[in-house]
């Protein structure tokens, strides 16, 4: 029987390399705006990253992109700070311009 000690020894995190994934069909599109199938979840859930996440044990929201919120006293409107220093993979930086062009999208109501 396996055992947790059986584990090899926790290292850090080595960054770099590649992830290969199984899919049992193709992705519907990699914008989960448009489409909800669990392949494009999953390669959205890989490739891209949140404002903020679930933390899946705790239930607690925790920042990612959004390095801090604050929340008006109506609760009607959120102040989000961006973290700085972070870029797509093709170098170009991470602005509020594309937190906007993303909301734009999921409101979008032609999908």
């Amino acid at each position: 029987m396996w055992t947790a000690r059986d584990a090899p020894a926790a290292s850090a995190p080595a960054r770099g390399g590649d992830l290969r994934v199984s899919l049992r069909s193709d992705p519907q599109s990699f914008n989960w705006y448009t489409r909800h199938d669990l392949s494009t979840y999953l390669v959205t859930l890989l490739t891209q990253a949140w404002l903020v996440r679930v933390n899946r044990v705790t239930d607690t929201v925790e920042p990612w992109l959004a390095e801090s919120w604050t929340a008006s006293a109506d609760g009607l409107r959120y102040t989000i700070k961006l973290r700085e220093g972070v870029s797509f993979a093709d170098g170009a930086p991470f602005t509020a311009d594309d937190v906007v062009f993303s909301l734009a999208a999921e409101y979008d109501e032609k999908g």
